[in-house]
């Protein structure tokens, strides 16, 4: 007999509980206007602030998710939990400039290494067939949810008490989501899978595996040109507002970023449902070539009126989180069961060399064409992200060449 709530109950309880923990995510990119200001940041650098939360991520996914394979996967989310809340406090108290503030980001990176897909398997293992798929959807919609209402608590509170305050008032939100760990999530520590060993998990079978592969490399671009927008959303948009000049509308920067992750959370939710109904390369395939497109372009349409801009972007919005769970459910669907671990830490790190290399190379492509300051030089910026989407359809599509399965 199972020793924890329905399927509805945990889902709905995990999913609760990463929103408050990821309230944190976007607190630096939401105030990078306010950090060129006051530590005199350039875009080169602070896309290395921005990158470095998923370098810190990267390195420590391996040793973090592959251990689930062995160790019961509780252990690893509350202590990660605890890492990242002392993340936000430290960076509170102690960043002072690049190379402080550096350093709390990568150690958040840390905690969310052993927060996100840990949690995922969480729930994977606790749920059957369909289910399994619809709740990876759901739980990087909360991601999505906790990351967008981010932005704009980071800029309320810092207009209000000033950046300090903007971190260490997320920093209790892991907490929350240790207390809803130890309530709904019960049972004995789950024991080590069938055909597993002792010792480092097996990287190597993965790597092996074309199919799960093919999702590895798709969630790279997906994050490169994901992480990427996202770090600089908040900025695009406070240069996009500056040229409306008298006609700008009465909105922060941030709370229209807000705005368009909430659109995205409705993207995530739908990708899940038409990989569920479809064919998941497929449709996987198609989302990822319609975002690669129209990141081409989004940038660009700074030079339209503002109504313009957000239609666009909120539609971007919606494209570039849809493929978020389709990733995810591919690399575990193709998975042998005792290599779930090792499959999500391979996931895990590798594409996380995206979700590193998208925010520094759009700085530095913004530095290289004029700083931002022009229209075309967030055109290309923008661009280069979308460039990685593409190549990341392209490789899925090659790679997965089998039948889908649930």
């Amino acid at each position: 007999m199972r020793d924890f709530p329905s399927p509805v109950v945990l889902i709905a309880a995990m999913c609760v509980g990463l929103f408050f923990s990821v309230l944190g995510f976007a607190a630096f990119p939401a105030l990078m206007p306010v950090f060129f200001d006051e530590w005199g940041l350039d875009n080169t650098e602070a896309g290395w602030v921005n990158g470095l939360y998923f370098l810190g991520y990267l390195l420590a996914v391996p040793a973090l998710v592959g251990i689930t394979d062995r160790i019961d996967t509780r252990r690893v989310f509350i202590v990660s939990l605890l890492v990242s809340t002392g993340a936000a406090f430290g960076f509170a108290a102690f960043a002072q400039g690049f190379w402080t503030a550096s350093a709390f980001r990568v150690l958040a990176g840390v905690g969310l290494a052993g927060t996100f897909l840990p949690g995922m398997r969480l729930l994977v293992e606790r749920l059957e067939g369909r289910t399994q798929l619809r709740a990876v959807a759901y739980f990087a919609a909360a991601f999505g949810i906790g990351a967008s209402v981010s932005y704009v608590l980071a800029g309320e509170i810092e207009s209000r008490f000033g950046w300090p305050w903007a971190f260490a008032a997320t920093g209790p939100g892991p907490l929350v989501q240790i207390v809803i760990a130890l309530v709904f999530v019960r049972g004995a520590a789950r024991p080590p899978a069938a055909g597993s060993r002792p010792g480092i998990p097996n990287f190597r079978a993965v790597l092996a595996n074309r199919r799960v592969m093919g999702y590895v490399l798709a969630g790279t671009g997906h994050l490169w040109e994901l992480l990427a927008v996202r770090a600089w959303t908040v900025t695009f948009l406070v240069f996009a507002l500056a040229r409306y000049g008298d006609s700008a509308p009465p909105w922060r920067a941030t709370t229209l970023a807000m705005i368009i992750g909430f659109c995205g959370v409705v993207g995530i939710v739908a990708g899940g449902e038409l990989g569920v109904r479809f064919q998941r390369k497929r449709v996987l395939v198609i989302i990822m070539g319609l975002s690669a497109a129209l990141a081409s372009v989004i940038g660009f349409a700074a030079a339209l009126p503002f109504w313009a801009l957000m239609a666009l972007f909120i539609v971007y919005g919606l494209l570039i989180n849809a493929d978020s769970s389709l990733v995810y459910a591919g690399t575990m669907a193709h998975a042998p069961e005792h290599l779930r671990g090792a499959a999500m830490a391979v996931h895990g790190t590798v594409s996380f060399i995206g979700g590193f290399a998208g925010p520094l190379i759009a700085g530095v492509v913004l530095d290289a064409t004029g700083g931002g300051a022009t229209v075309a030089s967030w055109g290309f910026a923008f661009a280069s992200a979308g460039l990685a989407a593409a190549a990341g359809s392209v490789l899925v599509a090659v790679l997965d060449s089998g039948p889908d399965e649930a």
